[in-house]
């Protein structure tokens, strides 16, 4: 592995600035979160860049959120509805 320091120019509220980074990350979604999370968490200074403002953090996760795979659950049961990890494993 190449060592290598990034600097960036980056405007901020107080104007244009450097910024000294160890990694930049492109994209704020879930993969980019989580890469600067497992490279702060170990010491690396990380540039975080994106496009969208900070109302869409996350990128698509908000939308790809939308459901959820429960197999064979309380409810299920109690709506006596068959279900079991083999039949989810077929669906």
């Amino acid at each position: 592995m190449v060592a290598t320091k990034f600097v960036l120019n980056t405007r901020t509220t107080e104007g244009d600035r450097p910024v000294d980074a160890d990694v930049i990350i492109v994209g704020a979604g879930l993969a980019g979160l989580t890469a600067a999370h497992e490279l702060t968490s170990r010491g690396r200074k990380v540039a975080l860049v994106e496009q969208e403002n900070a109302a869409n953090l996350g990128g698509q996760a908000w939308w790809s959120f939308g459901g959820l795979f429960l197999v064979d659950s309380p409810e299920q049961r109690r709506l006596r509805i068959k279900d079991s990890f083999d039949l989810a494993w077929n669906d």
